[in-house]
Parts: C-alpha cells; structure tokens; sequence
C-alpha cells in the first residue's frame, strides 16, 4: 500500500476491463511474455523489454520514463555435454553488470535489499551515481504463482535514461607488457559487511596498478568470531611503466589494509 506502482493513472475508455489503467511498471508484462512462451513448450525464456511507464507526476501532465526490463525463466534443454539449471539472482545480477560494463556506466553498483514483488534475501537495487535507479533479483514465489509460471524466475526493470548517456569516443589503452604482481589477502569483516564495498574499498586504496580483484572464498565459523566472517580476495597488480618490486607490493598492500581497518573496520588474517 501506498508504493508509486500502485497509483495509477485510469483510462476513461479502456478496452477491457483487464486493462483499464496505465501501466506502472514492465514487469507483469514480461511476466506474462514468459508465461505464455513458457506454455508454448519452449523449454527456457529469456526476453527484454524497453518501453515508457506512466506515472502521477507533480503537475497537469504525468511523468513518461523509458524503462527497460528482462525476465528469464524456464530450464535450457540438456545434452550429453551440459548440465541444464534454472536461472537464479546471480544470472540477474550479472546481466546488469555486463550491461553497464559494456556501455561504460560510470559508477554502477547493485546493493541488496528489500523490495516488493522480488524475493526476500534474492534481490538487489540498481544504482548509478548513488542514485536508486531500478531493481533485480529473483520474482517472489507469489507472484511466480499468479502469472503461470513455476520455479525459480529473475526479473529486473530500471530507468533507461543512465544507459542512454553519449559517453563520447571510446579511448584505447594498450595493455602492459611488463609482469604482474599476483597474491591473496583474507580479511575478517562484520557479517553485514558488503563483498562489494570491500571491493570498492580496494580498488580506491591499492591506485591505476590494480589490473584485477575478485573474491574467492567467504567463511564462517568459530575461527573468525562471533558476528565476523572471513572474506578472502585475489589481486593481480601491474604498472604501465615498469616493473613492479616487492617494496611497491608490498606498499599497495598495507595501503589496502589500512583502508579496509578504517572504512570497514576489518582485519587482515595472516601477515603482509
């Protein structure tokens, strides 16, 4: 009650009585694409949507945002050499980072929440700039229910507008030819601590020679404390201009450390 999907705009003739307001949101719409594909037998959906919502604006005339949406369900048919699955918030949430990945979207980001029609715990916003911008995530069992539809199914819709920046020319950067700098650190961090804002965190202490970070292994148990857990992550650093030595590793390192003690409270496990 009282979310902006649910104040909509009415039509005075409409068509039917199904469709007698204007729509608020993408989503039951590719919902519904899915359904009916679905029925048809094909084994595995994945469809998108780009399209204007109509919202209450604050004058005469109501807002016209273009929103984009997808929706991917069903199970892929297997053979000899694959093992089919059915898609999970995961599939989702990648979908949105290869998107922004590929047009450039300064400062994308996703942070999981809670939000109508998804999943509890399966779902995440979409941000650009700091700025909510849409959701995805894992459609709540509810709602897989009232559309005709059965197992797990992601969805996503968020404002267009962001992907549709000129960005100007796209800039070549030459790779590197000098090698890499490869090692892993583990830190233990509050179990409310965001993978992603550790990450964040590491990429803005360790500096332009951090080539690659990504996270490998999240434990918990009596060996990290009560309320803790251990995130561990492997770096790749590598200069444009040199060599990199031990001392400028290990420089990177404790500047690392250093941040994720003050930004996130957390301690490295182990040694530098």
């Amino acid at each position: 009650e009282g979310h902006a999907v649910r104040s909509a705009i009415r039509v005075v003739n409409p068509l039917n009585d199904g469709e007698g307001v204007m729509r608020t949101t993408l989503l039951p719409g590719v919902l519904k694409a899915a359904s009916a594909n679905l029925a048809r037998r094909t084994p595995a959906v994945r469809l998108f949507e780009i399209g204007r919502v109509i919202l209450e604006g604050a004058g005469k005339l109501p807002e016209q945002p273009e929103r984009m949406a997808f929706v991917m369900a069903g199970t892929p048919d297997s053979d000899w050499s694959s093992t089919a699955t059915s898609p999970d918030v995961y599939d989702g949430t990648g979908m949105w980072t290869l998107l922004a990945e590929r047009l450039r979207v300064p400062d994308a980001e996703i942070r999981q929440a809670t939000l109508p029609a998804f999943h509890p715990g399966r779902c995440a916003e979409i941000l650009v700039g700091g700025a909510v911008i849409g959701a995805v995530g894992e459609v709540h069992p509810r709602v897989v229910e009232a559309f005709g539809l059965t197992g797990r199914v992601v969805a996503a819709e968020f404002d267009l507008a962001e992907l549709l920046v000129d960005r100007g020319p796209w800039t070549f950067e030459p790779p590197s030819v000098y090698p890499p700098v490869v090692f892993d650190l583990a830190f233990s961090l509050d179990v409310t601590t965001a993978a992603a804002d550790l990450i964040a965190t590491i990429r803005d202490a360790a500096g332009s020679d951090l080539e690659s970070v990504r996270v490998f292994d999240v434990f918990r148990g009596e060996s990290v404390g009560e309320g803790r857990k251990s995130v561990a992550v492997a770096l790749r650093l590598r200069a444009a201009d040199r060599t990199l030595t031990d001392d400028d590793a290990g420089e990177i390192r404790q500047a690392i450390a250093t941040a994720v003690g003050d930004r996130l409270a957390g301690e490295l496990r182990g040694s530098l």
